[in-house]
């Protein structure tokens, strides 16, 4: 196992990524390069502590999944706001005869930072990527609430279920 800088023990020389440290995934094993070269090569200080990992199952309908899941958001006592939605009830879902599945947003209800989304549904290992930089910067999901985001959006209607686009 490697530690936070994708080291081998203690030892800052030496250096393992991708399936090495468990992670077999395509994506992660290059971030790890980008850790590993970025410290060794360039002498910067990268780390993958608190890595934000996105990822999809695909599944019919698809599973896209970033952060923290609701067992996982619970087990962890914060104070949460949880947004479902079927997706029966999102115009364009029902317009492509899609409307299997479900999207999922977990909120840390202190500071309102997105702690995880799931989205079942077509497409939705891509459109759960939207979350990433939102909470890679730390920003707070209101900052959503409220913009002019495409009406058949589904981001839009977990954030906005009444659909009245009020923000806090």
């Amino acid at each position: 196992m490697t530690g936070d800088f994708c080291t081998i023990g203690g030892d800052r020389g030496s250096r393992a990524g991708g399936a090495l440290v468990c992670q077999p995934r395509t994506h992660i094993s290059y971030n790890d390069y980008q850790i590993i070269f970025g410290n060794l090569i360039e002498h910067k200080n990268f780390s993958i502590a608190n890595r934000i990992v996105p990822y999809a199952v695909f599944t019919d309908p698809e599973l896209g999944r970033i952060g923290m899941t609701e067992t996982e958001a619970r087990a962890s006592k914060r104070r949460l706001n949880i947004g479902k939605i079927p997706m029966d009830w999102v115009a364009r879902a029902i317009e492509r005869d899609e409307t299997a599945g479900m999207m999922e947003i977990i909120v840390d209800a202190e500071d309102d930072k997105i702690l995880g989304a799931a989205k079942l549904f077509t497409d939705g290992g891509e459109l759960v990527q939207l979350f990433m930089p939102i909470m890679m910067a730390g920003l707070p999901y209101t900052m959503l609430k409220g913009r002019c985001l495409h009406p058949s959006d589904p981001c839009r209607r977990v954030l906005d279920p009444d659909g009245r686009g009020e923000g806090d």
